[in-house]
């Protein structure tokens, strides 16, 4: 069902009541229940019309939660029906700082009591997604007095939630459908593209194995991260260990499908945590061949062009986050004269020249264990803990586009 008319109006011939705020919250039966007017409650005035939603939360079986919306409990059933199998489930319900919470094994429910109506759904610490302001509701259709409950979940572009919800059948098993649709009206909103295509992810990229180790914790760190981060849909890409071909395969990748954002990383053996890289160098210096067997020696990377391109990641930023994330971190100030300042410096300067809307940065990672184990006193890190820190970096760079002026300075 549809029940409004663009974004914000409701359709002609309906009426729908959202909750204005979670006036009250109590702790029962194993659950929460939210009592939610549709009129803020300011005086005793408004408790005598407008009616209430109540919502009632709870678990059936572990790493579940059920909610529930009722406008008018008590009316008679006029249907065939049969109980629903409830399970044995007892999560953990209490109040924290500021919110009410559910838990069942790995999923959190939030709920926030006050003026404005939110309540949050957790995997692991991790937001999902959310029912905010105008997303629950109650709507009567005046030409013939249905009724019906409405939630309006807050999603990112490439999210997906799944559920058994009305529209689950015999015939659809891994989730629900959504139509969509456009209409010419005033209240319709245009889509307008961007150059290219329409900026709605992040491309993270990784290298191959080089200088004769059997696997790069570049990428097996990228292969880590979860398939989004912020809402952004994570779209991997794998380099070869070849200077201007990797700058090429980033170029096609961007020119395909322009992201918000480009995030490369590479191995750095020997260094103790993640570095955020600031600069790169218009230099080629190979000390070693590249996967290609090329060794330029003090050639620039584009003739004529400038001399050093500064990261337009919040680098800084992106430090602080990693080491609040709980691992180690620092700023780099060099990415070397190897294949990795060539794809940085190769990777900016693309950005500069056709898409400078989109921001572009470089992450260099140490050894991973297993490489460590081959060599003598060289640091290393578990590749989980790279695939953590370089999403702890990602969330930095959408939470902010300026950098944070931290004293990560060096004197040498």
């Amino acid at each position: 069902m549809k029940f409004t008319d663009g974004m914000w109006m409701t359709k002609a011939g309906f009426t729908v009541k959202t909750p204005a705020e979670i006036y009250e919250v109590k702790e029962e039966d194993g659950g929460l229940t939210l009592y939610c007017p549709y009129v803020a409650v300011q005086h005793r005035g408004n408790t005598l019309d407008g009616g209430l939603l109540t919502v009632r939360i709870t678990s059936t079986a572990v790493n579940t939660v059920s909610v529930r919306l009722v406008n008018h409990m008590g009316a008679r059933q006029t249907m065939p029906g049969f109980p629903l199998h409830r399970g044995n489930e007892t999560p953990e319900t209490g109040k924290a700082d500021g919110f009410w919470f559910l838990r069942s094994g790995d999923l959190e429910t939030r709920v926030y009591p006050g003026r404005e109506y939110r309540v949050e759904f957790l995997h692991k610490g991790k937001l999902l997604t959310s029912s905010g302001p105008k997303g629950m509701a109650h709507v009567l259709d005046q030409a013939t007095g249905e009724t019906y409950a409405r939630e309006k979940l807050e999603l990112s572009v490439g999210e997906s939630i799944y559920g058994l919800g009305e529209r689950f059948g015999p015939f659809v098993k891994n989730g629900q459908s959504v139509d969509l649709w456009n209409a010419d009206s005033e209240q319709a909103y245009k889509n307008i593209p961007l150059k290219g295509g329409a900026i709605m992810s992040l491309l993270v990229t990784g290298f191959e194995p080089f200088g004769g180790e059997p696997i790069n914790p570049a990428w097996e760190a990228v292969k880590g991260l979860p398939e989004s981060v912020g809402g952004q849909e994570i779209r991997r890409l794998c380099l070869p260990v070849a200077g201007e071909g990797a700058v090429n395969r980033i170029r096609d990748a961007v020119r395909k499908k322009p992201p918000l954002l480009v995030l490369c990383v590479g191995q750095a053996g020997g260094r103790f945590g993640v570095t955020p890289e600031r600069v790169g160098l218009n230099l080629d210096d190979y000390g070693i061949p590249d996967n290609d067997g090329a060794q330029p020696v003090d050639v620039p990377i584009v003739p004529g062009g400038p001399a050093a391109y500064f990261s337009t990641l919040p680098v800084k930023a992106m430090v602080q986050a990693i080491r609040e994330a709980g691992y180690p971190a620092s700023l780099s100030h060099s990415a070397g004269t190897y294949v990795c300042n060539h794809v940085l410096y190769g990777l900016l300067h693309f950005l500069a020249q056709e898409f400078p809307a989109v921001r572009g940065g470089f992450v260099h990672v140490p050894y991973a264990v297993s490489q460590a184990a081959e060599k003598t006193n060289a640091p290393s890190m578990a590749i989980r803990d790279m695939s953590a820190a370089l999403e702890a970096a990602l969330l930095a760079a959408l939470r902010q586009t300026a950098d944070s002026p931290l004293l990560f300075g060096q004197t040498h």
